[in-house]
């Protein structure tokens, strides 16, 4: 990997040359070896590995994530197929950002530069990592009490990091108890006080206006929730079911490919609709996820 350094007057983009032999597929028992043996012909030593370690915290090719972090984090990370193929599995990146307590510039950094959307991750996959953690840490001899606090402090990290997230999910994942649901008589009529706020907060703004047909269609298939939303203009539909989207994948209940496929542009367009009104946006996908979850389990 020739790069440039960090206080290097010259810029260029990062490049990869080899000169080796690849390693058999078999051998293959370390992250750097998955590198070696990464090619455009097989892109999936690397993702496979992870996928080994995905709940293993004591497996010491963690390590190789915290120095590429140490010595190269003024490079974007996509620079690293590590990095790219770390992020794409959601258990490896929830137990590695525990692992390295929520560094508050590397999760901004992941936000910045990934197509991931923290709201369609299931809470269930923190919680899972939280569990996995929480093993490590007694295992080194860490008191159970202690170990709930430090948890629960990185998890308010992450909030930190990610101050719209909403706090109603951290909270669920750190006690991984919900709320009682409201009847829905009374949530029909509170929510229809959120669109009339919305809708007044926003009056004179550029509603975005991506997805419309994709996300009209997947609610047409849900009277259950459709029942819940009554917006008067078509040009606002995407920012009202949106959040009702997101709390069903992350619920596990739709999968993001039945109405994405994530790339950049898809990504820039699903946080422009998601960051247009977090006073919407929050309460209307923590009430949804939890009404989801609760649905099925």
């Amino acid at each position: 990997m020739i790069v440039p350094q960090p206080d290097s007057n010259a810029t260029f983009r990062a490049g990869f040359y080899s000169n080796y032999e690849k390693e058999e597929l078999s051998e293959i028992k370390d992250i750097k070896a998955a590198i070696k043996h990464f090619s455009f012909d097989n892109r999936d030593t690397i993702s496979t590995f992870i996928k080994e370690i995905e709940s293993k915290p004591q497996n010491n090719n963690w390590n190789y994530f915290v120095k590429l972090w140490e010595k190269f984090s003024y490079l974007p990370l996509p620079t690293f197929n590590a990095w790219s193929d770390l992020v794409k599995n959601h258990k490896a990146l929830a137990l590695l950002l525990l692992k390295m307590e929520m560094d508050e510039r590397l999760v901004q950094r992941i936000d910045r530069e990934f197509t991931i959307i923290w709201e369609m991750i299931s809470p269930n996959v923190w919680i899972e990592a939280k569990h996995t953690f929480a093993d490590y840490l007694l295992a080194a001899d860490v008191p159970e009490e202690m170990c709930s606090t430090i948890i629960n402090g990185l998890f308010d990290k992450l909030h930190q990091a990610l101050p719209n997230y909403p706090q109603e999910v951290i909270d669920f994942i750190k006690t991984e108890k919900m709320p009682a649901l409201m009847p829905t008589p009374v949530m029909e009529h509170v929510i229809s006080g959120w669109i009339q706020d919305l809708i007044r907060d926003n009056s004179d703004a550029s509603w975005p206006q991506r997805f419309e047909g994709r996300l009209l269609k997947w609610l047409n298939k849900r009277p259950e929730v459709k029942k819940y939303i009554n917006i008067p203009n078509n040009f606002q539909f995407p920012v009202a079911i949106l959040p009702i989207v997101c709390a069903s994948i992350a619920a596990e209940d739709t999968r993001i490919s039945e109405l994405f496929v994530f790339d950049h542009e898809t990504l820039f367009n699903i946080k422009l609709i998601r960051d247009f009104d977090h006073n919407w946006f929050n309460p209307v996908y923590s009430y949804f996820l939890n009404l989801f979850l609760l649905n099925k389990y």
